[in-house]
């Protein structure tokens, strides 16, 4: 009776021991292989265009960098870009345009922008509409980096005008 009493804790123990490694080995995998904070990590010419056509950027440390870069690509890997006359869009739209909101929201936390469009035309203000659920931003090339040769984090709302300011936080805060 002595014998199977101690078998049968033993075995328990065991059973409880493997049963913790393989919940914590799952863990570890599904951790692995989650899709969330995906992002775009931007390229040697990227950050070229980017001591080009931002100056401020050329004076930021390198920490300050990361973090405006890291920020950039969440956005550049969630939300869809296009054009108005139906050409793709440049990547430097997309990074002027990513950097911009990047700036602008840099004080708030990550909003999901998953489903979101941002649409690239020629105008001097960004317009901002809904295509069903999803939220629709129309923005100029122009405007983008005009703003992007000007504009500091501490500048941002100022440079890009009160009400664009707005669209752009808007766009930004809305749910898809």
């Amino acid at each position: 009776m002595g014998d199977q009493t101690t078998v049968a804790k033993t075995a328990g123990v065991l059973v409880v021991v493997l049963t913790t490694f393989a919940i914590r080995f799952w863990i570890y995998r599904a951790g692995k292989m989650r899709t969330r904070g995906m992002k775009v990590k931007l390229t040697t010419n990227e950050r070229f265009f980017l001591d080009h056509q931002f100056p401020y950027y050329r004076t930021m440390s390198a920490a300050e960098k990361k973090r405006l870069e890291e920020r950039a690509g969440m956005l550049l890997a969630e939300i869809s870009f296009d054009r108005f006359d139906r050409k793709d869009p440049t990547k430097e739209e997309c990074l002027a345009f990513a950097m911009v909101l990047a700036m602008l929201t840099a004080d708030q936390p990550h909003s999901n922008c998953v489903g979101k469009v941002v649409v690239c035309k020629e105008s001097d203000r960004p317009e901002m509409t809904k295509q069903g659920e999803h939220p629709v931003l129309f923005v100029g090339e122009t405007w983008l980096k005009g703003l992007l040769q000007t504009a500091t984090p501490a500048t941002i709302k100022e440079k890009a005008g009160v009400e664009a300011a707005g669209i752009l936080q808007e766009f930004y805060e809305s749910r898809a």
